[in-house]
């Protein structure tokens, strides 16, 4: 059992939940007593990715610092032209895709925002993801190149050195297309989503094509493979995701368990659905028994532990985290092992570039470890420097590495 929430995620948990006069009268609560710090609120707003609900809520409560509103109004003004901006370039993009005859489908921010929220507005977009066919992406790059998209550098001297197996080691590559004041679209191209690691089974768009009566399934696939496992629900964002999903379709529920169950999602999507219930989403009776199994509460129980934390998990540190949820959510021990087996794997053989001087190197996938040989030189060099200063934080601020490792995957 966690302890309970801190009077700022209290506050996020009601704002993002369906409008009651009882989760109005908490935030009113709140307020009235002084109990909200206002910078930790707009932190853990902004790292949930709900800012926009935080100030539909604060809207509606007469006790609300008027200048928290006017701060919260002017930076939702501007994320909701970002929003506008990207939504219209996916359309471009979209556009462009199909009269050129490559099959592709939208992902994560900009799918949900064009379908599942009542006002796209509500979901903020970072890169526009694209899923497309491995065969593809040649031909999707030159495209995207017309439409003044450049190619990632890693990504390009990877595809250059060993395209076959940069199509096996990786899952996404990356393009960007400047356009004004320092800012980009950023276009992610997948021709997978991946499970755990590259150990297990993928998802593609060949994987719908022999479904085609599942979209709506697949769709929900990408999103718990995503959110759930790569993420692990780790932004109230992401419940939300799940949560006007479920709002706006209705999936085969015996179908859609029988797949995550031989996906090993099956408790990891128990617990997105065990906090959107208690959100106040219905649920049908097929998944009752799931929403009270121990194994569901205590794994939804786990990730509500990292929803104080002001800062993503990232990197390593998130790499683990998947290892060890997507662990727990396992019945058998052998799949357990397995998990942590093929975690620690992925880490040490995987392809990448390192930077000496200021040129980019490329590693192939056997020598995958002196990425982290060289990831490690750079911390205790850096650690040294710092060390006749007293204690505190390394930072790599002012410093400038012999080698930088990439790790695009």
């Amino acid at each position: 059992m966690n302890p309970a929430p801190s009077p700022e995620l209290n506050f996020l948990l009601t704002a993002c939940s369906p409008v009651s006069e009882a989760g109005h009268e908490r935030q009113a609560d709140l307020l009235a007593t002084g109990a909200l710090d206002g910078p930790r609120l707009f932190r853990l707003a902004e790292r949930h990715r709900v800012t926009p609900f935080l100030l539909q809520a604060l809207r509606e409560q007469s006790l609300a610092p008027p200048e928290w509103v006017a701060r919260l109004r002017t930076a939702g003004q501007g994320a909701a032209v970002d929003g506008l901006l990207k939504l219209r370039e996916y359309d471009r993009l979209a556009g462009a895709l199909t009269r050129h005859g490559v099959p592709h489908r939208p992902l994560k921010g900009v799918f949900l925002a064009k379908t599942a929220y009542p006002d796209s507005s509500l979901r903020p977009i970072g890169d526009l993801d694209v899923l497309i066919d491995a065969a593809d992406l040649g031909k999707t790059i030159e495209l995207l190149e017309t439409l003044g998209y450049r190619f990632d550098p890693r990504h390009a001297l990877l595809l250059r050195q060993n395209p076959a197996g940069t199509l096996a080691d990786l899952n996404e590559v990356s393009l960007f297309n400047a356009f004004a004041n320092g800012s980009a679209f950023n276009v992610d191209l997948h021709w997978e989503v991946l499970g755990l690691n590259k150990s297990f089974p993928p998802f593609t768009l060949t994987d719908l094509r022999a479904h085609p009566d599942r979209a709506t399934e697949f769709d929900l696939l990408l999103l718990l493979a995503h959110h759930g496992l790569r993420k692990t629900w780790q932004r109230l964002g992401y419940v939300n995701d799940l949560f006007f999903f479920l709002q706006k379709n209705t999936p085969d529920w015996p179908w859609l368990r029988a797949e995550c169950r031989r996906r090993g999602l099956e408790v990891i999507l128990g617990a997105g659905l065990y906090w959107c219930h208690r959100r106040g989403l219905p649920l049908p009776e097929h998944v009752a028994d799931l929403l009270a199994s121990a194994r569901v509460q205590t794994l939804a129980t786990a990730y509500e532990a990292d929803w104080e934390r002001t800062e993503d998990l990232d990197g390593t540190r998130l790499v683990w985290q998947q290892t060890r949820r997507f662990a727990q959510a396992q019945p058998r021990f052998s799949q357990r092992v397995r998990a942590y087996a093929t975690a620690v794997g992925s880490r040490i053989f995987r392809v990448g570039t390192v930077r000496l001087g200021g040129r980019e190197v490329f590693v192939p996938k056997p020598l995958g470890f002196v990425l982290i040989a060289v990831r490690g030189v750079r911390r205790l060099v850096r650690g040294v420097r710092r060390g006749g200063s007293g204690s505190g934080p390394v930072s790599a601020e002012g410093i400038q590495p012999q080698a930088e490792v990439n790790d695009p995957a």
